[in-house]
C-alpha cells in the first residue's frame, strides 16, 4: 500500500507542476509572438491550425502508441510536452519556424495526455486505496435512483 500511495503523490505532483506550467505557458505565449515576432492579434490567428494540427492527428498517435499501458502513454505524453516546453524556452525565439515546432510539439504532449488522464487519475486512486476514506459518501445517482424534491 505505501508504494501505490507514494505513486499517487507523484502523479499529483508532477499534474500540479504541468499545470502551473501550462498556466505560465498560456499566459505569456501571446507576448511572447508579440514582442519576439511583432505578431498582432490577425497574425496569431493563423497559428492555430499548427497548434490544434496534434490535436486532429493523436488517433494517429494513439494509434502508433497503443502498446503501452496507459500509465505509460500518459508518461510519454508528458516528456513531450516538457520536451516542448524546454524546447521553445531555450530556442523557441531563434525563428518562427522553430518556434512553430515547438508549439506543435507542446500541443502533441498536450493531446495525448487528454484522452488518458482521466483513467490514470482514477486507477491511481483506486490502487492507492484512497478512495475507503469517501467510503460513506456516495452521489445521487450511484445507486441508480435520483432524489426528487418533497
Amino acid at each position: 500500500m505505501p508504494r501505490q500511495r507514494s505513486q499517487l503523490w507523484l502523479f499529483f505532483t508532477a499534474v500540479i507542476c504541468m499545470g502551473a506550467a501550462l498556466g505560465a505557458y498560456e499566459t505569456v505565449f501571446n507576448n511572447f509572438l508579440s514582442d519576439t515576432f511583432d505578431m498582432a492579434a490577425d497574425a496569431r490567428g493563423y497559428l492555430e491550425f499548427p497548434r490544434e494540427l496534434p490535436g486532429l492527428l493523436v488517433v494517429m498517435m494513439a494509434g502508433a502508441l497503443s502498446a503501452l499501458a496507459v500509465t505509460h502513454l500518459g508518461v510519454v505524453g508528458a516528456l513531450v510536452f516538457v520536451a516542448g516546453m524546454v524546447g521553445m524556452a531555450l530556442w523557441g525565439g531563434i525563428s518562427y519556424g522553430v518556434m512553430i515546432v515547438f508549439m506543435m510539439i507542446i500541443s502533441a504532449g498536450m493531446h495525448l495526455l487528454q484522452p488518458v488522464r482521466s483513467s490514470i487519475a482514477l486507477s491511481q486512486v483506486l490502487t492507492s486505496g484512497v478512495y475507503l476514506w469517501f467510503r460513506g459518501f456516495s452521489p445521487p445517482l450511484s445507486h441508480g435512483h435520483m432524489p426528487s424534491a418533497p
